[in-house]
């Protein structure tokens, strides 16, 4: 068939259709652009929430650095301020990781401070290790901590991530138990401490520190100190109370970090009460001294202390007596009993006990020496003065004095009796010593300048503090007469006035010379004194 020539209608709907298939492919093209370009994007935000979400920090250890030189800040034994963490990051990502912050329990670190920081960014590399040292002085703010106190550290990276890490002090936490040992003859209390509550979340405690403070009145008195201290790996100890308490403990527990850089947890003021059986009485030492027939007992406890106001029971044996059986020991732990034998008798014991603490004493009877010893019924008087001595001597467990010799001091004999009569002729004084011998031997008491004897004749004196005067002058007159025993005093002042007082004073009212005389007397005899024209009142 022939082919017919295309007319202008045909012509145009062919160029239509291709227009429609331009269209289409173009559009095709459009389309297939922007689903590729919408994938790229959502590729590439994939890429980044995989970074972000692949993004891992980890802080290998977090080592704080304390002071332990500086406990101004709070006084407390054991408390020191934090000076420096180091801190080891670990980046876990296949990427660098760009640290913007860093803060230690709410504090921002100033990062530019840190070596290889750029700016506020500090450059974790891929895979890798970042050890920092934060010092306590580069923080923006005020950091005050102490290695009682938890530690958060944060991180922040450009991606928006934040990673943290926490690390806390040790807990502390005590109680005690009072049990009881038998020692044989006393049973003792001592304390159980036990810290087994006690925790560490973010560690392991190494030490446990027991402060003990002994609360005892007498603590001063026997103990050097009343502060102790027990340290201890394990959680429970047993504490042997040196005194009887009451006892203030404080525990505190370290962490097993380096010690001068632990941190630690404390529980104080545990109050142990008084016990009388901490420190019980476990010697008894019980003395007798012959020279004065006693028993002297002491008490003393396991530590060594005097026990006071203890029972301490004296039981005699055959042939002594005690003045009494039971006595409560003084504030030095001593009890003490008088022992006494019956008739005849030189040996016995004595038991002394308290509760299962018992010991025996020996006693004998100490020998008594004689004494020798003497009085007189007078010691001094005139010469010649005659005295009668009398012996006192006593011979203790000897027997009875068998002779004397008497030894006067006065070149005279010495006399052989028991109490002689004796006259000293001439003045001066005199040592007596008498000897006395029995079966024991000889003994001697001597009394030195034991008699006075005088001369007996008095001699009268006398002055007056002023010899001239005008009429009207007081004139005071002193006796230095001598002689023993003057009893009796006569001034005449020569113008017919007198006295008999010993000392005196008299006033002359008229003008001319006076004699003044004073006569003394004893019981010997008597003695004037004048002086002539003594007297001149002008």
């Amino acid at each position: 068939m022939a082919r017919q020539p295309l007319d202008d209608k045909g012509v145009s709907e062919i160029i239509g259709a291709l227009m429609l298939i331009l269209i289409v492919v173009i559009a095709a093209a459009g389309i297939a652009m922007i689903v590729s370009q919408a994938e790229q994007q959502q590729a590439s935000r994939q890429t980044l929430q995989d970074a972000i979400n692949n993004e891992k920090l980890n802080m290998m250890y977090i080592q704080p650095i304390y002071n332990t030189n500086d406990t101004s800040s709070l006084g407390l034994t054991g408390i020191y301020p934090l000076t420096e963490i180091d801190i080891d990051i670990q980046n876990l990502n296949v990427q660098q990781s760009n640290i913007q912050y860093i803060t230690v329990n709410g504090i921002p670190y100033n990062i530019s401070e840190l070596p290889g920081s750029l700016g506020d960014v500090l450059t974790v590399p891929a895979s890798a290790n970042l050890p920092i040292k934060l010092y306590v002085s580069n923080f923006l703010l005020n950091l005050d901590l102490y290695n009682n106190q938890s530690i958060t550290v944060q991180i922040g990276t450009s991606y928006g991530n934040t990673f943290s890490r926490t690390i806390n002090p040790p807990t502390a936490s005590a109680k005690f138990n009072v049990e009881s040992e038998n020692l044989g003859l006393v049973e003792r209390d001592y304390v159980q401490l036990d810290a087994s509550a006690s925790n560490d979340s973010t560690g392991q405690i190494k030490i446990y520190q027991w402060d003990i403070t002994d609360n005892s009145p007498y603590w001063w008195k026997y103990l050097p100190t009343n502060n102790y201290q027990i340290n201890s790996s394990g959680s429970t100890v047993q504490f042997n109370p040196l005194t009887n308490g009451p006892f203030t403990i404080n525990l505190t527990v370290w962490d097993n970090q380096n010690e001068a850089n632990a941190m630690i947890g404390q529980m104080n003021d545990i109050y142990i009460p008084a016990d009388p059986n901490f420190d019980p009485p476990l010697t008894l030492s019980p003395i007798y001294y012959q020279n004065n027939s006693t028993i002297v007992a002491t008490l003393t406890s396991l530590s060594g202390i005097p026990c006071s106001n203890q029972a301490i029971v004296f039981q005699p044996g055959s042939n002594i007596n005690v003045n009494t059986t039971q006595v409560l020991t003084d504030s030095n732990g001593i009890a003490v009993v008088n022992v006494s034998f019956i008739p005849n008798a030189t040996l016995g014991s004595v038991t002394v006990s308290y509760n299962k603490l018992t010991e025996n004493v020996q006693v004998t009877l100490l020998p008594i020496p004689p004494i020798a010893d003497f009085t007189s019924n007078i010691t001094s008087g005139v010469e010649p003065l005659t005295v009668a001595f009398a012996d006192k001597s006593s011979g203790g467990t000897y027997g009875y004095m068998t002779s004397w010799e008497w030894d006067f001091d006065d070149g005279t004999a010495n006399s052989t009796l028991k109490n002689p009569v004796h006259t000293f002729n001439g003045p001066g004084i005199y040592t007596v010593t008498l000897t006395s011998t029995n079966s024991y031997g000889s003994v001697s008491k001597q009394y030195p300048n034991y008699i006075t004897v005088h001369n007996g004749d008095p001699v009268a004196n006398f002055t007056a503090d002023i010899t001239n005067g005008s009429p009207g002058v007081n004139v005071n007159f002193t006796d230095t007469s001598t002689g023993f025993n003057i009893t009796s005093w006569t001034w005449n002042f020569g113008d017919n006035s007198t006295s008999n007082t010993e000392n005196t004073g008299h006033v002359y009212s008229q003008p001319g010379y006076y004699t003044v005389l004073l006569t003394v007397a004893n019981e010997v005899g008597s003695n004037t004194m004048t002086k002539t024209n003594y007297i001149n009142i002008t």
